[in-house]
């Protein structure tokens, strides 16, 4: 995903390994005995994410999806990892958490320190849901977007935003909108809200898009919110989530 004004520094081993253990984005465990995740409800959900650039990204990709899926861990109800489609370096994961409390009082198992040394760890940041929203299980193709949102646009574009949730579900099943505010982003994430549109797999993504370029219901609310907003990035990124298992 394309990221903006990113922190340029080297960080040392010693520094990656402590800010990964305190942000506890790698938090997952097997799926093979865990229900899907309960939907978040108004006012509930907290995701931590960590944001990396890697020259061998598959490789990373490979190591953090099999570490994902053996690493139980505790609070979390899911967690994942999303990978650009706009270049060959960037990726991030995340967990998914019912509230802050739960996010900033878990504890995480680190994956090693050579797995640690294949990733370039950019920023990380916290994130609270404006509005309802399920995580997703299994794989995902998510349309990604960056708002550029002022302070006091932020309660009209939540509302654009449930209506453009609302008519997702309607056009596709299986289609979903997660709307996110930083929360402890720092500079990198100043004014920033995170869009995701969520589909089941490509085809479904693009009939969306077709969809919205054919005059769709769904491109009122999106250019409501486009209008409230000072600046617009978008992005294609493949995902996978994992939900944790029940202990």
């Amino acid at each position: 995903m394309p990221v903006q004004g990113h922190l340029k520094e080297h960080f040392p081993m010693k520094f990656v390994i402590g800010l990964v253990a305190g942000a506890s984005a790698l938090c997952l465990a097997s799926s093979a005995f865990a229900a899907p995740p309960p939907p978040i409800a108004p006012g509930d959900g907290a995701f931590t994410v960590l944001f990396f650039k890697s020259d061998h990204r598959a490789v990373a990709v490979a190591a953090v999806t099999a570490f994902m899926k053996s690493t139980p861990t505790s609070k979390a109800l899911a967690s994942g990892v999303c990978v650009s489609r706009t270049n060959a370096t960037d990726f991030l994961t995340y967990g998914t958490y019912a509230n802050f409390e739960d996010l900033l009082t878990t504890r995480s198992v680190m994956p090693s320190a050579e797995t640690l040394a294949l990733w370039k760890l950019q920023y990380r940041a916290n994130f609270k849901p404006l509005i309802p929203f399920t995580s997703p299980d299994g794989k995902t193709v998510e349309h990604f977007f960056r708002f550029s949102v002022p302070t006091n646009n932020t309660d009209a574009f939540a509302q654009a935003a449930a209506k453009l949730s609302a008519q997702l579900a309607a056009d596709n099943k299986g289609a979903s909108l997660l709307v996110a505010m930083p929360v402890g982003g720092g500079e990198d994430e100043a004014n920033v809200m995170h869009v995701r549109m969520i589909y089941p797999d490509n085809k479904s993504l693009g009939m969306a898009l077709d969809n919205f370029f054919k005059g769709g219901k769904a491109g009122v609310p999106f250019r409501e919110m486009r209008a409230l907003a000072t600046g617009m990035i978008g992005n294609i990124e493949d995902c996978e989530q994992f939900p944790i298992a029940q202990k």
